[in-house]
């Protein structure tokens, strides 16, 4: 029993390491793309500015003029190479002759997605934590107007659990769809086509409802799953972890509340939901 055990985890492992070796090339890439961003660019304007003014304080590079914009870029490389390497790590299921070869292999269903849905999430999680730490270090660079380490960690620590929350989402599209182009539609119609049909729906009731008060992102957060994480990394960046979270629990805290409870349980139904179909081992 333990030595059947053991062959069992040394084949999820081999099988695992063998899907991180498989897509090493394109996450190192992506990587090197994403450090030319930051702190490739950052760098580069704190020094230029740094050289210009010295360390004056009141010309010091103030971190607040570029954090934003720096991290929202990192975690939409992030969330762009784990859906990238969903789409490759899953692409045998749209091919019978590689589906075939895998499903041969001594996995259950089970192991076998969660392995390559792992693989996926390793490596954005990878790119996005390179990226970002050297945008921390350069906050702490001595000169730079910094800002605080909690909502820093706080933004790290959201957009981590937002992009484990978002592989496993995409990871249930590349089960269901029959092929890469239905993956693509599928993904598109509930991450663009909704908000795009909300900013329209919006933009007719302000034309015509005249003396209703509402701001577009009362709502708009709420149509998508990847709407909803980019605008609380960007809540959390702006305001800070504490304003954040007030703001999380007055403004809709209900619905903000349901709504990630909604997609961590999404989540854990999806990972269950594998578990329970899995297949004999061959």
């Amino acid at each position: 029993m333990t030595s059947a055990i053991s062959l069992n985890n040394r084949r999820v492992r081999n099988f695992f390491t063998h899907t991180l070796k498989k897509q090493t090339p394109i996450t190192l890439l992506v990587t090197a793309f994403c450090l030319l961003f930051c702190p490739g660019t950052l760098l580069s304007q704190i020094m230029d500015r740094i050289a210009s003014y010295g360390f004056d304080t009141d010309k010091s590079p103030n971190m607040e003029s570029y954090y934003l914009g720096y991290t929202i870029g990192i975690f939409a490389v992030g969330i762009g190479l784990s859906l990238l390497l969903t789409i490759s790590n899953f692409g045998f299921l749209y091919s019978k002759k590689s589906g075939d070869v895998f499903h041969a292999l001594p996995l259950t269903r089970y192991e076998l997605l969660t392995v390559r849905m792992a693989a996926a999430f390793i490596g954005g999680a990878f790119t996005m934590t390179l990226s970002y730490a050297s945008l921390a270090l350069i906050n702490m660079m001595p000169g730079v107007i910094s800002i605080a380490a909690s909502t820093v960690l706080a933004t790290y620590g959201f957009m981590l659990l937002m992009l484990l929350l978002l592989t496993v989402f995409t990871t249930l599209f590349a089960i269901c769809s029959g092929g890469i182009f239905d993956f693509l539609i599928a993904i598109g119609g509930i991450n663009v086509a909704i908000p795009i049909l909300y900013l329209v729906f919006q933009n007719v009731l302000d034309n015509n409802s005249y003396g209703v008060a509402y701001r577009v992102e009362d709502g708009i957060k709420y149509t998508s799953p990847f709407v909803f994480a980019f605008y609380w990394v960007i809540e959390i960046a702006e305001m800070g972890v504490r304003d954040a979270f007030s703001h999380f629990l007055s403004a809709y805290g209900a619905i903000n509340i349901f709504d990630t409870a909604l997609l961590v349980i999404f989540s854990g139904l999806m990972v269950f939901a594998l578990y329970h179909v899995a297949v004999p081992k061959i």
